[in-house]
């Protein structure tokens, strides 16, 4: 449930490449959005002005610290989408209304507690999982705690606190260990 949008990303050809325009971002979170909230209680708002910034943001973030980054190719993909959900969380491209309509489907407990944060964790990992599958890279799957309710919790009280930390959120989301004194510094991965 985490990752509805993958099989569809996974599909477009040259999508690492497609992901630096913020058309592909912008139509990309947009059906993220619908295929996760489809037949839920929630309904959203999109703020284009607000995802075009925080695409911007991430790719000036990003291309000001990708040669500073001696990684593997993998790893720095993760990194970009660590980059993409830490500006989603500071310019919050998304309103969520609860519609107080009957559920059609159940929806993950995180996904009911945290829409927001759900949905945005939800598109990175959706997006990064398919460019690593397009290059024949090491597949990427939700850690196992992405479906427990402590770490959604922390994630949300320490992104609140500091919008940084949703990068060292998203490597847990992705297997390896974070580095939590310098989120915006990349080490060797290591599979947690």
């Amino acid at each position: 449930m985490l990752t509805p949008l993958k099989p569809e990303m996974v599909a477009e050809a040259g999508l690492a490449e497609r992901a630096k325009r913020f058309r592909t971002v912008a139509s990309s979170f947009h059906r993220n959005a619908e295929l996760l909230f489809k037949g839920s209680a929630f309904g959203f708002e999109i703020d284009d002005e607000a995802l075009a910034r925080a695409f911007s943001e991430r790719r000036r973030n990003f291309d000001e610290l990708r040669d500073q980054v001696q990684t593997e190719r993998r790893d720095l993909l993760i990194f970009a989408g660590g980059l993409m959900l830490k500006e989603l969380f500071q310019h919050h491209p998304i309103e969520i209304k609860h519609r107080g309509v009957e559920v059609l489907r159940k929806s993950p407990e995180a996904m009911t507690n945290w829409p927001e944060g759900y949905l945005y964790a939800s598109y990175c990992l959706s997006v990064v999982a398919a460019v690593i599958e397009q290059e024949g890279l090491a597949a990427l799957q939700p850690a196992a705690q992405a479906e427990e309710r402590q770490f959604w919790t922390s994630f949300r009280e320490n992104v609140q606190e500091d919008a940084k930390t949703a990068i060292g959120f998203f490597d847990l989301l992705c297997g390896i260990t974070p580095n939590w004194e310098l989120p915006l510094e990349r080490r060797a991965p290591v599979v947690g």
